[in-house]
């Protein structure tokens, strides 16, 4: 019986030796003991950074019943070679550390941390912050970052952080806000008015292809049909040539011939003579959803490319012209805007089911207002609205009767 006793006593303070004291919380609370927090970074070559700087990301908590000292160790798990790291902590900022010629380091310094307290928040004292320099190279790095009490190192908590580092693209493309294109499907609505017909469906300015390699690029256009509507045609303008209509299905792949020559760091389309991209649709009385992507690569290596996709959505409905035959007109004034728009219906509208659909560039449905009978002005609230590209569409039981474009400043 002794030995049994014995023997749980010992458990029993091996587990208290050995229970985790640290708390490591996000700022939402949530633990993240052992978890790995990602970071994705795009190299600039042409601007870089001097560092990717995280800090506020990890909050570090004395849940023990008494005053710690808690200390921290770098672990370098995975390492890109030409790269340094250095971290802050306690009241000091530490000096860089070449990847790989520390793969354990322990920085001279500590916080003290009351029972119930998180590090850092003492007058003159550092959270944990942490800085990587790339130095212009790329790949994945992890570091492991253990927090553990100076008096009982085996008391210990760790979280992880991986840094994807890649090179920017060297083309990049962005709306007129500066905001990301690449990969993106910006969505177009055509209410196809079959009476009256326009010859042809224009987008112009709605992408601008920056050069951010560290070169003189050469960069040419290649559209690819992904889905397309059958009777219809598309063509457009780039470099300094507008070229013929292609045919929906005749194509699938086409290579315009013409290039611009953009230097780094420039937007290409802004030397006098030349176009940006200029895309257009002729719907010739169809409807249904179409689908290009515009990819802008190197003439002199296709690799070094960048995609932007443009889905034209073609609504008809034979109401519609109902609606428009008792004299409908929508405006939308401010615009561009900021805080709020309004939407201004004319015509004799009672009887029909409107709606107001304000979507934005990628075709996410932002906000549905439902008119009221013999409301003629409606206001539109974008104060949880990005600035960027909008489209406010009138919609009549489901079907569009007529979009316009907004801007959110």
């Amino acid at each position: 019986m002794k030995k049994i006793y014995s023997f749980l006593s010992l458990f029993i303070i091996a587990l208290l030796g050995f229970s985790q004291s640290i708390g490591i919380y996000n700022k939402s609370g949530v633990s993240i003991i052992d978890d790995t927090i990602t970071i994705n970074h795009q190299l600039d070559t042409v601007n870089p950074l001097p560092y990717i700087e995280e800090k506020d990301f990890a909050d570090v908590v004395n849940e023990s019943s008494g005053t710690m000292e808690i200390k921290v160790a770098r672990h370098e798990v995975q390492i890109i070679q030409g790269t340094s790291d250095y971290l802050c902590w306690g009241a000091t900022c530490f000096a860089a550390q070449n990847a790989g010629t520390n793969p354990v380091w322990f920085p001279d310094d500590k916080s003290v941390v009351n029972a119930g307290d998180t590090a850092g928040k003492a007058f003159g004292t550092y959270p944990l912050q942490v800085y990587f320099v790339p130095n212009n190279n790329v790949g994945t790095v992890v570091y492991r970052y253990e927090f553990y009490d100076a008096n009982n190192p085996s008391n210990s908590s760790s979280v992880y952080i991986k840094y994807n580092i890649e090179y920017l693209p060297a083309f990049g493309l962005f709306d007129q806000f500066g905001n990301s294109l690449i990969d993106e499907t910006l969505t177009f609505w055509v209410p196809l008015d079959t009476v009256n017909p326009l010859p042809y469906y224009e987008y112009k300015d709605f992408v601008s292809i920056v050069n951010q390699s560290g070169t003189s690029k050469t960069i040419k256009v290649a559209r690819h049909e992904e889905s397309i509507i059958q009777g219809t045609s598309d063509y457009l303008c780039w470099g300094a040539t507008c070229f013929a209509a292609q045919t929906a299905g005749s194509n699938p792949v086409w290579l315009p011939n013409d290039e611009l020559v953009v230097q780094s760091g420039d937007t290409a389309g802004k030397a006098p003579g030349t176009y940006n991209l200029q895309i257009y649709f002729v719907a010739n009385n169809k409807v249904g959803e179409a689908v290009y992507r515009y990819e802008f690569y190197d003439a002199n290596n296709a690799q070094e490319s960048s995609s932007i996709k443009i889905k034209h959505s073609i609504t008809y409905l034979s109401s519609n012209h109902e609606i428009k035959n008792q004299g409908f007109e929508f405006s939308l004034f401010p615009n561009p805007a900021s805080t709020h728009s309004f939407v201004k219906l004319d015509g004799n509208l009672e009887g029909y089911d409107l709606e107001i659909l304000v979507h934005n560039i990628l075709g996410q449905e932002q906000d549905r207002i439902t008119v009221q009978n013999y409301q003629e002005r409606i206001k539109l609230n974008h104060e949880d609205l990005k600035p960027g590209v909008y489209f406010v569409s009138v919609v009549n039981n489901g079907e569009y009767i007529d979009s316009k474009r907004l801007v959110v400043r």
